[in-house]
């Protein structure tokens, strides 16, 4: 019998991830949380985002829920 595992796996961010990171940034949940409670705009974001990716004193990075099946062991 097999079984899953949850493992993680951390990830440097890139442009193509912008959006996700606003998207979650403007949840309300996320929101209610923050120190800024107010909705980001995507102008404002974006050009944060830019110049987050290319500043070298920050590391943007996520992290990534992978299920990883485990073989049962005889």
């Amino acid at each position: 019998m097999s079984r899953l595992k949850a493992q993680f796996k951390y990830a440097s961010l890139k442009e193509s991830n912008s959006k996700d990171i606003l998207d979650w940034r403007n949840d309300e949940l996320t929101r209610q949380m923050s120190h800024t409670t107010d909705l980001v705009e995507w102008d404002g974001h974006s050009g944060w985002f830019a110049s987050s990716l290319t500043n070298p004193n920050r590391l943007l990075v996520m992290c990534v829920k992978m299920k990883i099946q485990m073989k049962k062991s005889q």
